[in-house]
């Protein structure tokens, strides 16, 4: 396996992209929860459960059918997002 750390590789930038999204959802998450009364240490242990069950393969192959799927990372809006 190559390692994500290297440079020049020409998935990069989609894993990039993937690694953006991912935190994205995950903060919009935690505030939301959050702001339901969760407290923020039980709102990162369920975010970290959660990541280990997910399944990136059976995600990208459901992405891929989706239609208009944006290929172009600079079109994603990420304004909304604190990373």
């Amino acid at each position: 396996e190559r390692d994500y750390v290297a440079k020049d590789h020409a998935d990069d930038p989609k894993l990039h992209l993937l690694a953006q999204s991912l935190t994205c959802i995950m903060q919009k998450g935690e505030e939301a929860s959050v702001a339901d009364g969760v407290t923020r240490l039980n709102v990162r242990k369920g975010v970290k459960a959660k990541l280990v069950l997910l399944d990136l393969a059976e995600l990208k192959t459901k992405t891929d059918k989706l239609v208009g799927t944006v290929s172009d990372r600079n079109a994603i809006d990420h304004s909304t997002c604190t990373a």
